[in-house]
């Protein structure tokens, strides 16, 4: 190598040194983004004994967090407690074969299967023709049946090539297209979790493209219209228009990530939305890249959801979802199919309320698509329904104007979404103790005291009306407060 691998400080102290030969090696994808010059936080080792123990005993001597992965074939992990840690995460699993050599054989892309003897870093052990790979572009399988073994890969395959600019032997490809109907052996958390490395990228659209093009998303998504390319023509186009959706998603974020890219915004559309919305950039990538899990971040969930979006007409079915129109909140019947998937991968609850949120959100906006402007009372109103998930919702609603024109749009629908997306983000970025969450000038207590009321519903609706009434400016203090609610009490 032409420069050193580096591992974490005083690691060495810790592992069992070679007596003659190593027990004990680095191997993967550290080494990969190494040899490729990019940052890695992880580092995963194979151990010629008892790994669970090994790591353990690292966990206690440089004081990380434990977790067994797998209790039978010997493998655990230890994470950094500091968050600001290069290394973050450390895997130790237990060898398998007779040897170093026999076990990356064992594994999927000939680019992952290195090694080195963490006591002897310049010596790399590369059986199968890796780093000649890597240095070539190319991502070839360790042997003929190595996506059959674990049909998972086919899903990683996707993601080396995108994400490291890599060329899909024919071998490569071949076997992807061969093993992509097996995946339907592997659990779902593990086919969920590999396909989010995906989702969760600002590779996103390459990857679902190449996914599809593969015939791996309709072994992933076998219920989604169009998925299956033996399908109607008019379910191709449903699916061709969530992939163009999540297409604009990730233009749209790119444009607005927190470094400005002079070239991207050179682009006529594009530059008018970063015109327009620059100011939020930051807070808008600290909402997209929020966990809402211990793995999965807002971008990807919203990415997810975009491949479940395939009806043109925002159809929904089963249970209920609420939807805002003027003063009253309705109820219209319908479980959005991006929650029904959501469910079938098993993410969290808190996931799935995100999911539902964002798509309801974003079907609102579609319908009061037309407005000049949003006024301050609007927006109270649209994050008093939809929350924190209306927020994501602006991204489809200005992707779907993009996604659904041959060409550009036409130019005043683009200015007053954008107008409209200013105000929404505004308000929940720059003004939000005064439009989305504003303390109450008066309580229940004050009005039972003040006015006589009783306790009921009333109350609940008397102080809704002085919540709108501190929004749009008509009352500002206690007094006035009591006032309005007199008054609109002797109205009834």
């Amino acid at each position: 190598m032409e420069t050193t691998f580096n591992l974490p400080e005083d690691l060495l102290d810790h592992l069992p040194e070679p007596d003659p030969e190593p027990s004990i090696w680095v191997v993967g994808g550290a080494i990969r983004d190494h040899l490729l010059g990019r940052t890695y936080s992880d580092i995963d080792f194979v151990v010629d004994g008892d790994a669970i123990s090994l790591a353990r005993s690292v966990a206690n001597a440089l004081g990380w967090d434990f977790f067994i992965l797998d209790g039978d074939r010997g493998a655990a992990r230890i994470l950094h407690r500091a968050v600001s840690s290069r290394i973050k995460r450390m895997d130790f699993s237990s060898l398998r074969g007779e040897g170093i050599l026999e076990d990356l054989r064992f594994r999927d892309f000939t680019i992952n299967a290195l090694a080195i003897d963490p006591f002897n870093l310049s010596r790399l052990i590369d059986p199968t023709g890796g780093l000649k790979d890597l240095r070539s572009k190319r991502l070839r399988p360790c042997g003929p049946r190595s996506l059959h073994e674990d049909p998972v890969r086919v899903i990683r395959a996707v993601r080396f090539a995108t994400d490291l600019g890599l060329k899909m032997e024919p071998e490569t490809t071949a076997q992807v297209r061969d093993a992509a109907g097996e995946i339907e052996q592997v659990s779902i958390e593990r086919t969920r979790d590999e396909l989010f490395l995906i989702l969760d990228s600002s590779q996103a659209h390459t990857s679902t493209r190449l996914l599809d093009q593969l015939g791996v998303l309709s072994a992933i998504f076998p219920r989604i219209p169009g998925a299956n390319r033996s399908g109607s023509v008019e379910g191709r186009d449903h699916l061709q228009s969530g992939l163009d959706r999540v297409r604009e998603f990730v233009k749209l974020t790119g444009i607005l990530r927190p470094e400005h890219d002079p070239e991207a915004a050179a682009d006529a559309i594009l530059g008018s939305a970063s015109l327009r919305l620059g100011r939020f950039r930051q807070q808008l990538h600290a909402y997209l890249h929020e966990q809402l899990s211990d793995e999965r971040r807002r971008y990807g969930l919203i990415v997810f959801a975009l491949l479940q979006h395939v009806q043109e007409d925002n159809s929904l079915h089963r249970g209920e979802f609420e939807s805002h129109e003027g003063d009253c909140t309705r109820r219209v019947s319908g479980e959005h199919p991006a929650v029904e998937a959501a469910r079938r991968f098993r993410l969290s609850r808190v996931e799935c309320t995100f999911i539902g949120g964002i798509m309801q959100a974003f079907t609102r906006l579609e319908e009061i698509d037309g407005e000049d402007a949003l006024t301050d009372l609007a927006v109270y109103r649209y994050y008093r329904v939809h929350g924190s998930a209306g927020v994501g919702a602006v991204l489809l609603y200005l992707g779907n104007l993009l996604a659904g024109s041959p060409g550009p749009p036409d130019a005043s629908d683009w200015e007053r979404r954008l107008l409209a997306a200013r105000s929404l983000w505004e308000g929940y970025f720059e003004r939000y103790g005064e439009l989305v969450n504003p303390e109450p000038i008066l309580d229940g207590s004050v009005l039972i005291e003040e006015l006589g009321m009783k306790p009921g519903p009333e109350i609940g609706e008397l102080l809704e009306a002085l919540v709108e009434a501190q929004v749009t400016g008509e009352i500002h203090d206690r007094g006035g407060a009591i006032e309005f609610a007199r008054r609109t009490l002797n109205q009834r």
